[in-house]
């Protein structure tokens, strides 16, 4: 297994390189305008039929615009497998997250 440190929206790995990607807590800390961008490069780094997973927290107190309505925007062209809002582990604690499981479609 092999680390990669890059920047999300400049990804140095080839097309369909991918059959799954993770995204732990990075979109969160994007600005709106590079939101798309950010989709564009998983589209591309991901296989056809390739997965998703994208976990947001959901912090009541700070400011955050990410929201369901927000995320299907982003992801259109996708098949949006399941998405929602869930009570999850995160270190030492829990945390109320935004869970989206998403698919490159194959075609």
């Amino acid at each position: 297994m092999a680390f990669v440190q890059a920047d999300v929206l400049e990804l140095p790995f080839a097309q369909a390189s991918f059959d799954v990607v993770l995204d732990r807590g990075c979109l969160h800390y994007l600005r709106a305008a590079d939101r798309p961008r950010y989709a564009a490069e998983v589209w591309r780094v991901l296989c056809p039929g390739g997965r998703f997973l994208l976990r947001l927290p959901v912090r009541p107190r700070v400011r955050n615009d990410l929201s369901e309505s927000l995320l299907r925007q982003m992801f259109a062209g996708w098949r949006i497998v399941s998405l929602k809002q869930a009570q999850i582990p995160s270190d030492t604690r829990q945390m109320v997250a935004l869970v989206a499981r998403l698919q490159r479609p194959k075609t």
